[in-house]
């Protein structure tokens, strides 16, 4: 073979067996190791190694330039064949042997191959084949040739071994053939059609053989456990040769799983054992699992001292010292792992206590840094169209498939750009990656400022509440219908009876309260079922419940506070809050138009017409105060010039902040700890909302138009 050029390429990328990934064919078995014999990486899988993208994809490029290279290493040398080719084609051995069996259909791609390897590696054969190819088609005249050995393995893999056995019994009949059969069905000679002049020999290899051999084999190899304990490595040999079931090429796949495995052990505990460098070690790992391609050097230098906060001599260094037994840096720069077992090893952040790393709290970290490096003073200057673009339609990524994306992050690569909004980023830059996916019909080219709309001919909405999976909207028509958060599809209807006013959802349970013109009602969410119903003597302008819903409280137009039992509704008092008020307060209030609960504040506000805001303190029954926009807390200055229409409480722990819209068109936001007016701003309100946490607050008026404000200040920060 010193006269035949050879270029040798292998595979670095692992394959996917079952039991774990491992390379197919390592290195010392894909090459020969002639002398000059040129060898390359392949970046691909065992199944991937002959299948290439484009003629762009390195892979081809590789292949072919190794091929260009050996076929001018070809036209310099005089060929090594001692016979001159003939002058028009003739039929070859393998065509000859074939014909009997392309005849009985028979997969002939074996015999070709076997064929071709007899007269590959014995010249005198190949002459023969010529000589009878001018004289005759007979492959029979060739009968004086010296016995060739055939050896076939896994004949129980062929797709019709049941034809290939006879076509092998005519083929030792015609020429001088030995042949060696190993399968794993047994030899039945009942089966062949008509009788052969030819010798089987069956031999039998028992089951207890082959468990003896593979027990004798696992002695022998699991030295590299040494260090589990003797029992459990007993324990372990006898389940492997339980699963083996006679393959040998099984136990020894799981073995070298265990051996990686047991390599990975000692490697990270190697790392925790080491004095310093643990942070660097952690952070290095994290970079180079989680990232979505490998990171050069350089760009993991910048990613580290951005997220550790530490400079960086060399990265080289750092990772030979600190993690070199599982990650390494390949010739052009890349940081990778040793091995795909190894990143499999670490994700499981239940192996290591302090290298074990979890995917999620990886991807976050890295999200966190890259935010860091956008703010930071490097992206400081003229901001470019697309970096503005990105900023909106990474918001609207968000609202529209915040829940997809927590459930199924992957999708942001194919399906989420798909229902993106032609004209935005996303769709422009991601959705022609697709693999044959379609949207069709998107009625908005940009991105709109509704998720959803819900619509009921003939219905009228009154009331909303929302909990963390569900909302709710009830109707003039008595309706209450379930959405789901998440779809906005709905999920339930309930009936109350009467218009709908006011909904409520439990802090801590699954119950919804409903509230009209004269009842207060309340359903388990988790059966449908009605818990309770009350009938009330006025209409309840608001209500809420105290900390693990234990009273439900509602604020009647009568200047009653109700108080009732959440799971029975068991009336537990019914007082009016104005009746120790004397003299002229005691006719002022008289009937209040709205009312609004903070819980973490026990307060409660009530507004009169033409009079001023009414904060009542729920701890100690009594008034809190009274607020107008002239000076804050005071006294009552008696009819003012505009009327508050809404009221909104902050929500948010110790924020004591009230918000109240006048018919002027003033917001108006008090701090109830002072007693001053903290800020004012002109919003034309006709209802206000406070957000679950009290950071922000919304309004909205007659037009349709909806503010969203900042609650400590009343600074804008949204108008839809």
């Amino acid at each position: 073979m010193s006269s035949r050029s050879v270029a040798e390429t292998f595979k670095t990328l692992p394959t996917s067996y079952g039991v774990g990934k491992k390379l197919v064919v390592d290195k010392d078995l894909a090459i020969l190791n002639y002398a000059n014999e040129p060898t390359a990486y392949l970046n691909a899988k065992h199944r991937d190694v002959c299948k290439y993208a484009s003629q762009n994809d390195p892979k081809y490029k590789m292949v072919r330039n190794a091929l260009a290279s050996t076929i001018d290493g070809f036209r310099t040398r005089q060929t090594p064949m001692s016979y001159q080719p003939p002058e028009r084609p003739k039929p070859s051995l393998c065509l000859l042997l074939l014909q009997p069996w392309r005849q009985a259909q028979v997969d002939d791609s074996v015999f070709l191959l076997m064929a071709w390897q007899m007269a590959f590696l014995h010249t005198e054969i190949l002459h023969i084949v010529l000589e009878v190819c001018e004289k005759d088609d007979d492959p029979s005249q060739a009968s004086n040739l010296r016995p060739q050995y055939w050896i076939i393995d896994g004949l129980d893999e062929c797709r019709n071994k049941a034809g290939i056995v006879p076509l092998l019994l005519k083929v030792i009949e015609c020429c001088a053939i030995r042949i060696l059969l190993t399968s794993k069905d047994p030899y039945e000679s009942d089966r062949q059609a008509g009788p052969s002049r030819v010798r089987v020999l069956n031999e039998v290899i028992p089951a207890d053989d082959t468990r003896v051999d593979i027990s004798l084999y696992l002695k022998a190899n699991m030295h590299n456990s040494s260090s589990v304990d003797r029992e459990v490595r007993q324990v372990m040999s006898d389940k492997i040769l339980a699963k083996s079931a006679g393959c040998f090429l099984w136990v020894k796949l799981v073995l070298q799983e265990l051996d990686v495995y047991i390599h990975l052990q000692r490697s990270a505990n190697g790392m925790s054992a080491a004095p310093h460098g643990k942070v660097h070690s952690k952070a290095i790992l994290i970079w180079t699992m989680c990232f979505t391609r490998p990171l050069t050097t350089e760009e993991l230098l910048h990613a580290l001292q951005i997220d550790i906060k530490d400079s960086l001599d060399s990265v080289e260094r750092s990772i030979t010292s600190s993690c070199g037994q599982l990650v390494y840096v390949d010739s052009q720069s890349r940081v990778q792992m040793i091995h795909q077992t190894a990143r499999d090893y670490l994700l499981q952040a239940d192996v290591h206590p302090e290298f074990g790393i979890e995917k999620p709290y990886g991807h976050k970290r890295l999200t966190l840094t890259c935010l860091q490096y956008l703010n930071g003073s490097e992206m400081k200057g003229p901001r470019h169209p697309l970096l503005n673009s990105w900023a909106t339609n990474l918001l609207c990524l968000v609202t529209k498939f915040g829940k997809e994306l927590l459930s199924f992050p992957f999708s942001i690569f194919h399906l989420v750009p798909l229902f993106c909004p032609p004209e935005s980023a996303p769709r422009k830059n991601f959705a022609a990656c697709t693999r044959g996916i379609a949207v069709l019909g998107l009625y908005a080219t940009e991105w709109d400022d509704c998720t959803s709309t819900t619509f009921e001919p003939n219905e009228q909405y009154h009331a909303l509440a929302y909990s963390e999976n569900y909302f709710a909207l009830g109707t003039f028509s008595g309706n209450i219908v379930l959405y789901s958060a998440e779809t906005c599809q709905e999920t339930q209807r309930l009936y109350l009876g009467e218009p709908v006013r006011l909904l409520l959802y439990g802090k801590t349970t699954n119950v919804l309260a409903a509230a009209g013109a004269k009842t207060i009602r309340t359903w388990d969410l988790t059966t449908t079922q009605q818990v309770w119903d009350i009938k009330t003597p006025q209409l309840c302008m608001s209500f809420a419940t105290t900390d693990g819903d234990e009273l439900l409280l509602g604020a009647l137009r009568s200047n009653n506070l109700l108080v009732s039992e959440m799971k029975t509704g068991t009336l537990r008092d019914s007082s009016n809050w104005t009746e120790d008020l004397e003299g002229q307060q005691a006719h002022t209030f008289c009937r209040p138009i709205a009312a609004a609960f903070c819980m973490n504040s026990n307060l409660l506000a009530v507004i009169y017409k033409c009079q001023d805001i009414l904060p009542w303190d729920l701890e100690r029954d009594d008034l809190y105060n009274t607020y107008n926009t002239m000076t804050g807390a005071g006294p009552m200055l008696g009819r003012r010039a505009a009327d508050a229409g809404a009221i909104a409480l902050c929500r948010a722990p110790g924020a004591n902040l009230l918000a109240a819209a006048y018919s002027d068109g003033d917001l108006v936001l008090f701090d109830t700890s002072d007693g001053y007016v903290k800020a004012l701003t002109a919003a034309n309100a006709h209802t206000l909302a406070s957000s679950p946490d009290g950071r922000t607050l919304a309004s909205g008026d007659g037009s349709g138009k909806l503010q969203i404000f900042e609650f400590e200040n009343l600074k804008l920060l949204y108008l839809v």
